[in-house]
């Protein structure tokens, strides 16, 4: 089994250090990737196998529904999870998320003891 490979794309520096660092600490075999703008998250899946990704909706130049569209469109990302994650809690956007192809929304801020078993959970149903 290769290692896991988390994706985080917001265009919040903070909330990327932040996000990367809480994934090291709690599953340190897992590799993170933490970037501010679409685009470099396109290029990061260009090069890279993921196994989660969890992309900030509210972003410049490509938001998360567009990212995750477009990551759906990706040969081998089909079955990727891709979590969109916001701080505001919105019935259309949440319909837009599902819509691009997010496996699930979540709302900021959020506890690690609470993001990191649903991942886990996302990437073994993914795997299964």
């Amino acid at each position: 089994m290769t290692p896991i490979a988390i994706l985080i794309v917001d265009d919040e520096h903070v909330t990327v250090e932040m996000l990367v660092m809480i994934l090291q600490i709690e599953r340190p075999a897992w590799t993170v990737y933490g970037v501010e703008c679409g685009q470099a998250a396109l290029d990061i899946v260009a090069e890279h196998d993921i196994h989660l990704a969890l992309l900030d909706i509210a972003m410049p130049e490509m938001d998360g529904i567009e990212l995750c569209r477009r990551l759906r469109e990706m040969p081998g990302l089909a079955q990727v999870p891709i979590v969109i994650f916001t701080g505001f809690d919105n019935p259309e956007r949440r319909t837009r998320a599902r819509e691009a192809g997010a496996n699930d929304y979540w709302l900021k801020p959020f506890l690690p003891s609470q993001i990191v078993p649903k991942m886990e959970q996302l990437i073994e149903a993914a795997q299964a």
